[in-house]
């Protein structure tokens, strides 16, 4: 008799046991979302400028090359430096020995030594940049400027708000594909940053070009330098759940 209500009782709780394992976790429900990119562009005025300045000399020597470089790279640095520009933002991009040679007859023949040097300056008060490159243009000749760039000193922020932009139209583009399904969009799931993508505005200026800033500074009005708008965007991805 013992037997049998001992044996009644462990079928009882074997029933309970496979029972609770057989209902439904609502946690283990298809989960439901929807995955969609974002962009977000954000434009400013740059407020300041890089560019990089060569000097190159050739001689029948190194030594009187290097001579001539110098002097008018150190004429160059006055002039940058009385613009304002600090040490700090003046640096080396390059310095160069070489012999050179022209084919006359078909018949290599060295023309003599050369040096050149350039240096990499950032220039902190846009405004006064046109009157810079006058003012280079018309004390040293046989110059080079180049690799002009506009920048934005406030790109970090400029950014910010970009990726703010981004999540926003990753969002309703999300709500656009809730409303079609007959749902709405709950909490972000994953957001994937995206790349930054910075515009800015680039052009070079001749040797030929700075040999006539000195007729054209004394002629007329100094260079004029419009920088137009910079743009940065940003990009992102993000996954929403998708409610009833």
């Amino acid at each position: 008799m013992k037997k049998s209500v001992l044996f009644t009782v462990f079928s009882v709780f074997i029933l309970v046991l496979l029972a609770s394992c057989s209902t439904t976790n609502p946690s283990n429900s298809t989960e439901r979302t929807v995955s969609v990119s974002g962009s977000g562009t954000v434009n400013l005025r740059a407020d300041m400028v890089t560019f990089t300045v060569t000097v190159s000399e050739t001689k029948t020597t190194t030594a009187k090359a290097q001579k001539a470089a110098n002097t008018k790279m150190s004429k160059v640095l006055e002039i940058i430096r009385s613009f304002g520009v600090t040490d700090d933002n003046i640096s080396t991009s390059s310095l160069n020995y070489s012999t050179q040679y022209k084919w006359t007859d078909g018949e290599e023949v060295r023309i003599g030594e050369q040096v050149s040097q350039s240096v990499t300056v950032k220039l902190e008060n846009i405004d006064v940049f046109g009157s810079l490159v006058d003012t280079l243009g018309s004390t040293v000749t046989g110059i080079a400027l180049n690799r002009v760039n506009f920048e934005a000193s406030d790109y970090t922020k400029a950014a910010e708000q970009a990726r703010k932009l981004a999540y926003e139209n990753a969002r309703d583009k999300a709500m656009v594909y809730a409303v079609a399904s007959g749902m709405v969009v709950g909490r972000p799931i994953t957001i994937n940053d995206g790349y930054d993508s910075y515009g800015s505005v680039r052009y070079t200026v001749s040797d030929a070009k700075m040999a006539n800033f000195e007729a054209a500074a004394a002629a007329g009005p100094q260079t004029e330098t419009p920088t137009g708008l910079l743009s940065v965007t940003v990009n992102t991805s993000v996954v929403f759940e998708l409610l009833n």
